[in-house]
């Protein structure tokens, strides 16, 4: 089984494949269809269960897919250090919870964890 780290090592040397206009044409597509079904069914469940009180299911999803995939992505938004990724991350997550979307829970370690993973994604290949 891959770890977290394994994984995050893996898509972080797979982003100079972005520089290739046909594979960063393909990802932009994956990210606003793929990614944004895969954001709008978990919505769509929250909404169901409760968990979930958004008015824009099919926007957050979308916003989602987005802020995730393009804005915390360190190739296209640098980021040095891990407090910005930290800083970064709180603000997606104020801006999906004032969609309805709480995304990230501010009481546990998940901010710190997730910036952890994205700032792996920013650091050079040993």
């Amino acid at each position: 089984m891959i770890t977290d780290t394994e994984h995050m090592t893996l898509m972080r040397d797979a982003f100079p494949l972005l520089n290739d206009p046909k594979i960063l044409a393909e990802n932009l597509r994956i990210w606003r269809t793929d990614s944004t079904k895969i954001a709008y069914d978990f919505i769509q469940e929250g909404l169901r269960d409760g968990s979930i009180t958004t008015e824009y299911p099919q926007e957050a999803a979308e916003l989602f897919s987005l802020l995730f995939n393009y804005w915390l992505a360190p190739n296209f938004y640098p980021i040095t250090t891990l407090s910005e990724f930290k800083h970064r991350i709180h603000c997606l997550g104020l801006i999906m919870d004032s969609l309805g979307v709480p995304l990230i829970d501010h009481d546990s370690d998940m901010e710190d964890r997730l910036a952890e993973g994205f700032f792996l994604l920013a650091s050079n290949p040993q």
